[in-house]
């Protein structure tokens, strides 16, 4: 059996490219949990974290306690299919790029799980979407003061190189568990 690696952060810190990087590299041992989502597609990499689906139906997953954990980010609804999780769990470590709230409530149950914290550095504009961090900093900012006891603690840089060595402390670090 596997455990869930949370990995937590403000926005565009580099979770969702960390997270497929690891997967891509060794996909018998690690898998992406897809979350269910209110939220509309942005890019072709979305297929792989969310299945989209309607406010009604996701009240309906809520209310079958079918979700394991549900939040809410700007207006939109995020959970965590309770069925997706066992069935990856079983085989594999389970990365989950996640809110530091979901990170605590998956850490309470009874699934094992592991904290990686990640902290960008030196973000470049042209690197990520000033729309998205803009939007979202004030509760980047208030998701920032959750005392989490990472269990990990990883440097995003975008500087050159950065991510590359970020992407080998991670792939070390989940080889080490």
């Amino acid at each position: 059996m596997g455990q869930v690696i949370a990995l937590v952060g403000p926005s565009q810190a580099g979770k969702t490219t960390l997270t497929l990087a690891a997967v891509d590299a060794y996909p018998e041992k690690f898998a992406v949990l897809k979350s269910v989502t209110t939220r509309a597609w942005r890019e072709a990499q979305d297929d792989r974290f969310y299945d989209f689906i309607s406010d009604e139906e996701f009240t309906a997953l809520e209310a079958a306690g079918e979700l394991l954990t549900s939040v809410t980010l700007v207006g939109k609804r995020y959970g965590t299919p309770r069925a997706e999780l066992e069935r990856l769990i079983a085989d594999h470590h389970v990365l989950w790029a996640m809110l530091e709230t979901s990170a605590l409530a998956m850490r309470a149950s009874s699934y094992p799980t592991r904290i990686v914290r990640i902290i960008p550095e030196n973000r470049d504009s042209s690197l990520v979407n000033a729309a998205i961090i803009t939007a979202r900093s004030a509760e980047d900012e208030a998701r920032a003061k959750i005392d989490l006891a990472p269990d990990f603690t990883l440097i995003n840089s975008f500087t050159p190189g950065g991510k590359e060595l970020a992407l080998q402390e991670f792939i070390a670090y989940l080889n080490g568990l």
